[in-house]
């Protein structure tokens, strides 16, 4: 079954954001793992139904976060770095904490 174009950036960012969970240091790679934690962290404001100010803030934040990461991607050089970061952190995709219950799949599961 063929993938949405949306899908594959999703995969791309759980992949860059994995390599940096696993150390790395590109730019994409921070870049993205920038935009997985904002995304958290929209989610827990709405979770925990924060104020709305709060909440605006945090997809700011995403957004700023998602912004930077496209300018990032065009700087020469910075994909064939992201390429390296994920093969060099075996093609490792970004984990939740076991303990963070913003994630629906730990809350279903009781972790």
């Amino acid at each position: 079954m063929e993938q949405k174009p949306n899908q594959d950036i999703v995969n791309i960012i759980s992949l860059l954001a994995g390599a940096a969970q696993k150390g790395a240091k590109g730019l994409l790679a921070q870049a993205a793992f920038n935009v997985v934690k904002a995304s958290e962290a929209v989610v827990k404001s709405r979770r925990h139904n924060l104020e709305q100010r709060l909440q605006q803030a945090a997809v700011d934040a995403l957004n700023l976060a998602q912004d930077t990461l496209i300018k990032a991607s065009n700087i020469p050089g910075a994909m064939d770095e992201a390429k390296e970061d994920i093969i060099r952190t075996q093609q490792q995709h970004y984990q939740l904490a076991q303990n963070d219950k913003s994630d629906p799949e730990n809350e279903k599961s009781g972790q």
